[in-house]
């Protein structure tokens, strides 16, 4: 799987355009990242011949109980322009596994870091929350990337966490803000809940 795998990620660096194509029969493949690396390229070309069997596939393993194929499934979303299944990824911050929230909120920042969210979602603020201080770090990692007035706001909610690491990521994060931190930062250091 492993050399399945470094082969397709070189022969997209290649720039092939028949790539979506030829790639058809790992969607068969044994292991599911190289179903999940297949069905990556070719969702990422709209109207390709094979677009809506592996739509289907992905739906599938989107619902899925196996964990490994969920978080598989879960690594597709950055590959695909558009997608009306981005609900999912949001629902997938609820699951019982702190590993498949870890790998929402991964793909989550990639989408953030590419500007391909719109805004700070409900679901998200709800793993702000969230007892494991890793699912609170990689929530507070994908607001600093959304970069908003509105992201800051709840970021600036952990300023009192009770993690060292939580803070100290805050704070070096403050900066990339510019002067948007200085009113709405003092305000919550006059909170006499902080």
């Amino acid at each position: 799987a492993e050399v399945r795998l470094a082969a397709l990620a070189g022969l997209q660096r290649l720039g092939d355009t028949t790539l979506p194509q030829q790639v058809l029969a790992m969607l068969e493949d044994p292991e599911v990242q190289v179903q999940s690396a297949a069905l990556a390229l070719v969702l990422a070309a709209p109207g390709g011949p094979a677009y809506a069997q592996a739509q289907r596939q992905w739906e599938a393993m989107l619902d899925s109980g196996d964990t490994t194929t969920y978080l598989a499934a879960l690594a597709v979303f950055p590959s695909i322009p558009e997608t009306p299944l981005q609900g999912r990824l949001y629902r997938a911050l609820d699951h019982a596994d702190t590993a498949v929230r870890c790998a929402a909120l991964q793909v989550l920042l990639v989408l953030a870091q590419a500007r391909r969210l719109p805004s700070v979602d409900a679901a998200l603020l709800q793993v702000l929350e969230a007892e494991e201080v890793e699912v609170r770090s990689g929530t507070l990692q994908v607001l600093i990337a959304l970069g908003t007035d509105e992201a800051l706001t709840h970021i600036l909610v952990l300023l009192d966490d009770e993690q060292p690491q939580i803070r100290d990521t805050l704070t070096r994060a403050l900066p990339l803000f510019g002067q948007r931190a200085v009113a709405p930062l003092f305000a919550r250091l006059r909170s006499p809940q902080v």
